[in-house]
C-alpha cells in the first residue's frame, strides 16, 4: 500500500486473512466478497475498470484467492494475481500440482512475480497469462534508514572512522522463523570451523528451535551461539547496529524480506544462490553467495567478510542496492505498470 500511495495509485483495500483471529482463514475471506462488490461498483460507477490485486500464499490460499479473482472478473474488474508463496516451486516441480496450479491460477488477467527468476520459472512451467516481476517494496523505515546512512557516509570525512582491530570479535546475526529450510543450523555448523571471537545471534522462534538447541549443545556452542527468541523492534534495532554480517543459508525463500532489512542496515549478506536469491543479494556486492547450504562454505564466506574495510564497502553498496531496485517509489511503479491500460 505505500507503494502504492508513493506512485499515486489509488486504491481501496480488502482483506481476505486475518493471521491472529480463530476464524481468520475463513471469516475474513467470507466477508471480502460483499465489500469487493460494493468497491467494484462503485469504480464502475465512476466511470473506472477498476482491478484487483491479489496476494496468494501456498495450498488453501491459492484457493480462496481463485474464488475471489473469479468473483472479480464476473463484476468486470481486471485481476492480477502476486506470487509469493516458495511451496510454488514444488508445486510447478509435479504434474498434479502444476495442474492444480494452474487451475487456482486461471481467473487471474495476469500474474506477479517477486523476481526474474519466478518470472521464468512461471513461464517455464507453461503459466500463459502475463507476468509481471514486481518485488516486496521495503518497509518504511528500512528505506529511511538506509536513505539516512548513506546521507550520513556522504558527510563524514574519509577514513574518519578507522579500521576495527582484526582481532575483534565479529557478530554474525541470523533474523527468522525457526523452521525446515532456513538453514540455521547450517549457521550453527558454520561457527565450528571459525576462529573463538566469532559469535552468533540467532534471533526468531519456531517448531526447529529444540534441535538447533541440540546441535549448539552437541557441538559445545553454547558460549559462541546465543538464541534471542522474538524480538520487538527496539531490540531488533540494536541487533542491526551491533551486526557485522547477516547469515541465512536459506533454500526456503521466495524472496527472502530478511535479506532487505539486512542490506537496508548496511550489514552485508552471507546466502546461498538458490533460486531468487541472486536477484535479490548481487553477489560480490552486497554480499557473498555461496552455491549450497555446506557449513564449511558458509564459514568460509563469513572469513571474506572479517575485513571491516570489506564489510564497509558492501555495506554501502547494499543500501544502495536496495533503494534503487526495492524502494516504494520504484516498486510502485512496477504495480503501475503492470495495471491494464
Amino acid at each position: 500500500m505505500a507503494a502504492l500511495e508513493r506512485h499515486g495509485v489509488p486504491y481501496f483495500s480488502v482483506p481476505s486473512y486475518h493471521p491472529a483471529s480463530r476464524f481468520g482463514k475463513w471469516l475474513p475471506w467470507v466477508l471480502a466478497f460483499p465489500r469487493l462488490f460494493r468497491a467494484i461498483r462503485s469504480a464502475r460507477n465512476s466511470g473506472f475498470r477498476p482491478t484487483v490485486y491479489s496476494h496468494a500464499g501456498a495450498g488453501v490460499s491459492l484457493l480462496r484467492e481463485a474464488f475471489i479473482l473469479a468473483a472479480a472478473r464476473a463484476m468486470g474488474a481486471a485481476t492480477i494475481e502476486q506470487i509469493h508463496a516458495p511451496e510454488v516451486d514444488g508445486y510447478l516441480d509435479r504434474p498434479l500440482g502444476r495442474l492444480l496450479f494452474k487451475l487456482c491460477v486461471w481467473p487471474a488477467n495476469r500474474l506477479g512475480a517477486l523476481t526474474p527468476w519466478w518470472s521464468r520459472r512461471l513461464a517455464a512451467a507453461g503459466i500463459r497469462q502475463p507476468i509481471s516481476v514486481i518485488p516486496n517494496p521495503l518497509a518504511p523505515e528500512w528505506e529511511a534508514a538506509a536513505r539516512g546512512a548513506l546521507i550520513a557516509d556522504r558527510n563524514t570525512p574519509a577514513g574518519a572512522d578507522g579500521d576495527a582491530d582484526d582481532d575483534a570479535s565479529l557478530s554474525v546475526l541470523t533474523i527468522t522463523r525457526l523452521v525446515a529450510g532456513k538453514g540455521v543450523d547450517v549457521a550453527i555448523e558454520a561457527m565450528t570451523y571459525l576462529p573463538p571471537q566469532v559469535r552468533l545471534k540467532v534471533a526468531g522462534e519456531g517448531r526447529e528451535k529444540e534441535r538447533l538447541l541440540r546441535i549448539v549443545e552437541r557441538s559445545q556452542l553454547g558460549h559462541r551461539v546465543s538464541f534471542l527468541g522474538w524480538v520487538s523492534a527496539e531490540e531488533k534495532a540494536k541487533l542491526w547496529a551491533e551486526a557485522d554480517i547477516f547469515c541465512l543459508p536459506s533454500v526456503n525463500d521466495s524472496f527472502g524480506m530478511g535479506y532487505l532489512e539486512a542490506m537496508a542496515h548496511g550489514v552485508p549478506v552471507v546466502a546461498v544462490a538458490w533460486g531468487p536469491i541472486p536477484d535479490v543479494v548481487p553477489d560480490g556486492e552486497a554480499g557473498i553467495l555461496v552455491e549450497k547450504p555446506d557449513a564449511r562454505a558458509v564459514a568460509r564466506a563469513i572469513e571474506q567478510l572479517a575485513d571491516p574495510s570489506v564489510r564497509r564497502r558492501m555495506g554501502a553498496a547494499a543500501r544502495r542496492w536496495v533503494l534503487d531496485r526495492f524502494s516504494a517509489a520504484r516498486v510502485g511503479a512496477a504495480i503501475a505498470e503492470a495495471l491494464p491500460k
